[in-house]
């Protein structure tokens, strides 16, 4: 669990080492991590110090992800530790040995000159990736009034992230969104839905995408909600999840319905009275809302009823 006030304070810490890190306003910083609270923690300091987050998705193959990495002109990656077992960074750290070779932590290769510092969090590092706890060190000696100048610099209309497409037709495409347009699409969507800081929201979907973010994270983030965030999508869990975390509104993409639907079809039979009368007694059931698009109609009229 993960409070605002806490929220606050963590984005402010991370922001002050990555100014220790030579990240200034306007500096593309890219992260590749799964769902994770360390991934709304490193959105909120580099959009506070107002540099732009680079979300990697981490199902971009080797190449893609280079492609972004480069195309981004990132100057600092923050992944998770377990994406150094991965194709991805065998390919960029042992074909490019140079990069292992890096004094003091700075990372210049042919392949990507851009990139300054790696840092991976939890978990053991290998080569020029460094640790998380060398990366808070180098904020120890920035001053805190730094970072609230940094801070108070930032406009509505300043870049706050560049979304890349999944590269369905070509190479991933980077899309810019600045501060006033992710604050706004929270703000419409939780007006819209009526929804007020006792609701909360459910981020199965990846927050590397537009969707988790404007229709799961932002809503909430513009009332002062909350949000249940699980690291990938479950079609088993899904029910588990909504009741036991008093979900009232979830946002989605592609098909999971279908594998809901699947999922309590086998878990309470093919008839939805029967899932229904499941459910009836249950005090937990508090789900009021689906944002999605994707799923046949037939399967989305099961859903609602």
């Amino acid at each position: 669990r993960l409070r605002y006030e806490e929220l606050h304070a963590d984005a402010l810490e991370l922001a002050g080492a990555l100014v220790g890190a030579g990240v200034v306003k306007g500096a593309r910083v890219a992260l590749l991590m799964p769902n994770c609270p360390d991934w709304i923690v490193a959105a909120f300091a580099v959009g506070t110090l107002g540099g732009v987050l680079v979300p990697v998705s981490t199902f971009a193959t080797p190449s893609e992800r280079d492609h972004i990495l480069r195309h981004s002109d990132a100057s600092i990656l923050l992944m998770q530790s377990s994406f150094l077992k991965r194709s991805y960074t065998e390919e960029l750290f042992e074909s490019h040995p140079e990069l292992a070779s890096a004094a003091a932590g700075r990372i210049r290769c042919e392949a990507l000159p851009q990139l300054r510092g790696v840092f991976a969090r939890t978990g053991p590092t290998r080569g020029a990736v460094q640790s998380w706890d060398d990366l808070m060190s180098q904020g120890e000696d920035v001053p805190e009034a730094l970072v609230s100048e940094l801070c108070s610099e930032v406009e509505p209309s300043d870049d706050a992230m560049v979304i890349y497409t999944s590269g369905t037709t070509g190479l991933p495409k980077g899309i810019n969104n600045n501060h006033f347009k992710l604050l706004a699409i929270g703000r419409a969507v939780s007006q819209r839905l009526g929804l007020g800081c006792e609701d909360r929201g459910y981020a199965c979907m990846p927050l590397f995408h537009s969707n988790a973010l404007f229709l799961g994270l932002q809503p909430a983030f513009a009332v002062g909600a909350s949000v249940a965030i699980r690291e990938r999508f479950s079609a088993s869990r899904f029910l588990d999840d909504v009741l036991e975390h008093g979900v009232t509104y979830w946002n989605y993409v592609g098909e999971p319905v279908h594998y809901i639907l699947g999922a309590l079809e086998k878990a309470h039979g093919p008839e939805p009275q029967q899932i229904r009368k499941c459910l009836a007694g249950d005090a937990r059931k508090r789900f009021r809302y689906a944002m999605c698009n994707g799923p046949s109609p037939p399967e989305l009229d099961r859903f609602i009823h």
